[in-house]
């Protein structure tokens, strides 16, 4: 069920207005395929930026970092929408560039990621070496879902569903751009992580993403796009909807995940066939009672 905060923010920012149109820069830096193709967005204003999410590998959070301090705009915050590691694992490293920035991410987001976000930074750490950071940036409690850039309205729609079992994604409306920063409610050109969702967790999914159109967003910026020039089309959404009832449809005859794989990508050749192989053959198991 939809939390009554999500549901209060979402009717607040249906009313926002559009009176400082133009005044905002949207800076994006989109990793390569090894890590998943996770997007960051720097949110500028005349003087003064706010970071949403921080990247998976250490080089590409300094790429963001440079990508900021040339802009010479002053970091204000930095909002994690998202508690799953290519989200949150370079805010150590943006952080030490940018020191006393505050980190944030919403309750329900903090608590899964200190129940399950040290834990996988740990265990990627030990994988994977040099390719991280060297330490995990402690988030705080976002204390208001109403941020400003040189005082252009962010909006923060809080704790929706998305792709893990818990309804902790977040994403971010800037009213006076008519921008949506839809971080993993959106993948747009590259296979979407459901090895963490279920068929109900996918149905919310989808009601949240019709929610958000409500909001008629001109751009949508997704939480993993191919390349930087991928447009950030608003017809993303009904495309993730679209995806989402694919994917469950060949679930239902599936004799293996082989078969929702081909079904799914012959409809939708995105790039990181391995986020697909592994939520397929995942799906299949928990609908097999493995």
């Amino acid at each position: 069920m939809k939390t009554m905060s999500a549901l209060a923010a979402l009717t607040a920012v249906l009313m926002a207005p559009d009176s400082a149109k133009g005044q905002l820069e949207f800076l994006q830096h989109v990793a390569a395929d090894g890590a998943f193709h996770v997007n960051s967005v720097v949110i500028a204003g005349p003087t003064e930026a706010v970071l949403i999410d921080t990247q998976f590998f250490a080089e590409d959070a300094r790429a963001v970092a440079d990508q900021i301090a040339a802009s010479g705009r002053k970091l204000k915050a930095i909002f994690i929408a998202h508690p799953d590691h290519d989200h949150f694992s370079g805010a150590a490293v943006i952080v030490e560039r940018f020191p006393g920035t505050p980190v944030y991410m919403t309750e329900a987001a903090r608590v899964h990621f200190e129940r399950e976000g040290r834990e996988a930074f740990r265990i990627d750490k030990e994988r994977r070496g040099d390719v991280l950071a060297d330490s995990v940036a402690t988030p705080r409690v976002l204390p208001s879902n109403v941020l400003t850039v040189d005082g252009a309205v962010i909006e923060i729609i809080p704790d929706l569903q998305g792709d893990v079992l818990d309804p902790v994604n977040s994403v971010v409306w800037v009213p006076s751009e008519r921008t949506l920063i839809a971080s993993d409610l959106v993948f747009n050109g590259v296979h979407v992580w459901l090895g963490a969702s279920n068929v109900e967790t996918r149905k919310r999914w989808s009601a949240d993403l019709r929610r958000l159109q409500e909001l008629g967003a001109e751009r949508v910026i997704p939480g993993h796009k191919p390349t930087i020039d991928t447009p950030d089309t608003p017809d993303a959404l009904g495309t993730m909807i679209d995806y989402l009832a694919l994917f469950d449809e060949a679930l239902e005859g599936a004799s293996d995940g082989a078969d929702v794989w081909g079904q799914v990508t012959e409809q939708y050749p995105w790039a990181v066939e391995g986020l697909l192989r592994y939520s397929a053959q995942q799906a299949v198991r928990r609908r097999s009672g493995g």
